[in-house]
């Protein structure tokens, strides 16, 4: 069993504040995460609302074409997609 001196002591605090540092940072990044993945859904049901409309077929079979599809397979490129 280590045994602690005083400079270990003295070190304690700084380790704690490191720690709850850390911790505050992950909770934050956990956050900033979710918020990321949120905004990415959301532009990915507009896509497929925009693919649908322009194919005119419902949003699911949108959904199950994109998908499927590969980059290769699109006959449009993204960015003549996006200005039609």
């Amino acid at each position: 069993m280590m045994t602690m001196n005083k400079c270990d002591y003295r070190r304690l605090p700084l380790k704690a504040s490191s720690e709850r540092t850390g911790i505050d940072f992950e909770a934050s990044t956990l956050d900033e995460m979710d918020a990321i993945e949120t905004r990415i859904n959301e532009q990915l049901i507009s896509w497929y609302k925009r693919f649908a409309k322009t194919n005119h077929v419902d949003f699911d079979t949108a959904s199950q074409v994109l998908k499927k599809a590969r980059s290769g397979d699109w006959k449009m490129t993204l960015e003549f997609y996006a200005k039609s």
